[in-house]
């Protein structure tokens, strides 16, 4: 089975984790590592979404948006 956790982490040994895949800058020197690959993020909107809330054009104004 494969559960996915966006916001709350899991907790490897008492939830029985047996992979955990998580996206950082490094990992924590206690853990087994190997990277899969980078990720890229883009930030997109619809065009409603545009219209009612303008294109925010800093990271805070994205952030007062949400």
């Amino acid at each position: 089975m494969l559960d996915v956790l966006f916001e709350n982490r899991a907790d490897n040994l008492r939830d029985e984790v047996d992979i955990a895949i998580r996206v950082m800058q490094e990992p924590p020197l206690s853990v087994i590592a190997r990277s899969l690959g980078d990720v890229r993020y883009i930030a997109c909107a619809s065009q409603d979404y545009a219209a009612r809330h303008g294109l925010p054009q800093t990271l805070m104004e994205l952030r007062a948006s949400l």
